[in-house]
């Protein structure tokens, strides 16, 4: 070999001994550091060697872990649980999340090839431990404002349709109590307390589904009368907000029971068999009325209704619905399919029934009803003793039998599409009962004027 090749051997072979003990040596200090424009912890970049990401994580999680935190679950009100993640003893391993992020490698940086890096990104999302040092307070908390079990209800206030969660036996789900509390200072707002409970009746995202009125019914009464109106009211409060879920039935009966005056009912007037009366719970047939009126108007099943002996004040003949415990009875059973709620809403002298549920009916409606027969039912004298010769007294007005023909008229943007036939109603009415004294004689030979001299009525009732 030449002189001159040996030379430039040895000349290639030592730049390329001491390039690679440049690189060995650069290699052995390289601090990588992260790969730029592609982590980021709560929107914010991570940038340079371990140290620093480590250094940001913590910074983070000083701030991040003393946010307030509120929670609270459905039936609590307004109270709410106040505490920290700090509070709560949770804590991060910021070197574990540091060697976690992805770093430049040395080559790939020796050459350049970050400079224009356009990667995807990724959202580092610090795993937490927490100790729950604080879990005592927060049943404490749970033990304190616990809703009382109690059934869902829908009602109508103020304007609009008002909730209340079913509430049913639960117990505070300890294992996931960390993930709440984690969820809950991620997103800033009241966090969800979890609990492990018994099936629910009407579950939540059911009851959700009530939002609006779909019919409503007013009927009015006299407030002096004050027995009659208690009863009204109570009865009316006591159905207030039920819930009927798709294909369930309410039977007014059933779900009131006999009226008693332990159960709070006075005594009012009342019809019986054409008469009027007295009994425990009169005038709850108004509110039955109220219901089968709003019943029929949001599309509800009928499955029983029955009319009075005699015709009622606030509804035309052929629109009510009389009740007595055990028989007659009003029924109806949701036929939708979504729940619907019984919303009653008694005042002064007006009850309001209100059928809430998920949507409006695009059809409005009207009643007549037609008279189909009427008959007489004629006098009835019943014996006094204390009355004198030829004197009587009206103990009852009665009132004529009759018969109507009731029809549904369905309308459609102001147009009539359809007449049903909702059937017949008979009101048997009562016989006119005249008191007097069958065994008195007369006194002498003188002419005698007889009087007609009613007593005082009593109240004029719908039935119970």
């Amino acid at each position: 070999m030449k002189a001159g090749a040996k030379i430039f051997l040895w000349m290639t072979g030592g730049v390329v001994v001491l390039g690679g003990g440049t690189l060995g040596v650069l290699y052995a200090n390289y601090d990588a550091e992260v790969v730029p424009n592609s982590y980021f912890l709560a929107g914010k970049e991570l940038t340079g060697n371990k140290a620093s990401v480590k250094r940001s994580v913590d910074e983070w999680f000083a701030d991040y872990s003393n946010r307030k935190i509120e929670m609270t679950g459905k039936g609590y009100g307004k109270n709410k649980f106040a505490t920290t993640l700090n509070d709560m003893g949770c804590t991060i391993d910021a070197t574990k999340e540091a060697n976690r992020v992805g770093y430049q490698d040395f080559f790939t940086n020796l050459i350049g090839g970050y400079k224009n890096y356009k990667g995807s990104t990724v959202e580092v999302e610090p795993e937490m431990r927490c100790e729950l040092t604080k879990i005592d307070d927060l049943k404490a908390f749970v033990k304190k404002y616990k809703p009382e079990i109690g059934a869902a209800k829908a009602t109508y206030a103020g304007g609009k349709v008002q909730l209340t969660y079913e509430q049913v036996s639960n117990e505070l789900d300890e294992s996931k109590v960390q993930a709440a509390l984690i969820e809950a200072a991620k997103s800033e707002k009241v966090g969800e307390l979890p609990f492990t409970h018994a099936p629910k009746k009407v579950p939540d995202e059911e009851l959700e589904k009530i939002t609006t009125v779909m019919s409503e019914f007013k009927t009015t009464f006299s407030a002096g009368n004050i027995a009659r109106s208690a009863n009204i009211r109570l009865a009316a409060t006591r159905i207030n907000g039920l819930i009927l879920m798709p294909g369930e039935s309410f039977s007014f009966n059933d779900y009131l029971g006999q009226r008693t005056q332990a159960k709070g009912f006075h005594v009012a007037g009342v019809y019986v068999s054409g008469r009027h009366d007295v009994d425990v719970g009169g005038g709850i047939c108004q509110v039955s009325t109220t219901l089968y009126n709003a019943a029929v108007r949001g599309e509800v099943k009928i499955d029983k209704r029955y009319p009075h002996s005699l015709p009622v004040p606030y509804v035309p003949l052929g629109q009510d619905a009389a009740v007595s415990f055990p028989n007659p009875d009003l029924k109806i059973t949701n036929d939708h399919e979504f729940p619907i709620a019984l919303a009653a809403t008694p005042e002064k002298s007006q009850l309001t029934f209100r059928i809430l549920g998920a949507s409006k009916s695009e059809y409005t409606y009207k009643f007549e009803s037609q008279l189909i027969s009427s008959w007489s039912r004629g006098e009835k004298i019943v014996h006094n003793p204390a009355l004198g010769y030829g004197v009587r007294k009206v103990m009852d007005s009665g009132g004529s039998g009759r018969k109507v023909r009731t029809w549904k008229l369905i309308y459609k943007d102001g147009k009539l599409v359809k007449k049903v036939n909702m059937g017949d109603s008979t009101y048997s009415g009562g016989p006119r009962i005249i008191a007097m004294n069958k065994s008195a004689k007369r006194k002498s030979t003188k002419t005698e004027v007889k009087t007609d001299t009613p007593v005082p009525s009593l109240p004029v009732s719908s039935g119970e």
